[in-house]
């Protein structure tokens, strides 16, 4: 299968995004710690951290196959932008991996079957 570049660590996943679903931001981050008297210790703020979200549907071996790629500390995500082109960023999953069923004819965990999931991933 072919589609848009959607790569973790160099491996397309394997279904593309829903339609629709796919977004590269562009943010700040905060970042502040607290004393226990509730005083912020320090305040950091990164500029220009991307964020890349997709949903994906795909059948249950597909969707293992994606769970053993993003259930990493960190990955690189490779997402092709209009502005940019091909982009690769060193993310981790902030969004964690909870897929849902969507559908399901006969056994849940073969091809009949149907999940879906919403994946976050922020540049370190």
């Amino acid at each position: 299968m072919e589609w848009d570049v959607f790569e973790l660590d160099g491996t397309q996943v394997p279904w593309p995004p829903v339609k629709g679903s796919f977004n590269v931001a562009v943010t700040d981050v905060a970042n502040a710690s607290t004393s226990e008297a509730g005083t912020t210790i320090r305040e950091v703020v990164r500029s220009g951290v991307h964020v890349v979200t997709a949903s994906f549907s795909m059948p249950a071996p597909a969707m293992r196959t994606l769970a053993g790629m993003v259930l990493r500390d960190s990955m690189t995500v490779t997402v092709w932008t209009p502005d940019k082109g091909e982009s690769s960023f060193v993310c981790w999953l902030s969004s964690g991996f909870k897929p849902t069923l969507k559908t399901a004819v006969g056994a849940i965990s073969g091809d009949g079957a149907i999940w879906t999931v919403d994946l976050e991933f922020t540049e370190f």
